[in-house]
């Protein structure tokens, strides 16, 4: 558990480094961090960081991993037992699985879909 907390610590001073050198740098930083959380089970965490990428990007460029993060957003959601909200955010994964035209996030999105009803 120390070597985890110790990483996570890490990963803040990453970031700090990512966000100075370009967006999808600190995205990817962020992104790291809360997969780390989700994966030792702190999902309030895990969103925390989630949504922090999600600011960082915006409504601007990176359609993919704005996409594999709503995925990442939806699935922590479920974990934590709000359906209503993993659903949403499935939906919204959807939404732009639609926009770039990937028929297999298309698909990934009805599966996980699926899983919340």
């Amino acid at each position: 558990m120390r070597d985890t907390e110790n990483a996570l610590v890490a990963f803040n001073t990453y970031r700090q480094h990512y966000q100075s050198i370009g967006k999808q740098e600190e995205i990817t930083g962020l992104i790291r961090i809360g997969e780390d959380y989700a994966e030792l089970g702190d999902g309030e965490q895990a969103l925390e960081f989630f949504n922090r990428a999600r600011m960082v990007y915006g409504e601007n460029i990176f359609p993919e991993e704005k996409f594999n993060n709503l995925i990442r957003i939806a699935y922590v959601y479920s974990r934590l037992g709000d359906y209503p909200q993993a659903f949403d955010f499935y939906t919204q994964a959807l939404t732009l699985a639609n926009q770039i035209n990937s028929p297999q996030k298309k698909n990934r999105s009805f599966v996980e879909i699926r899983k919340t009803l």
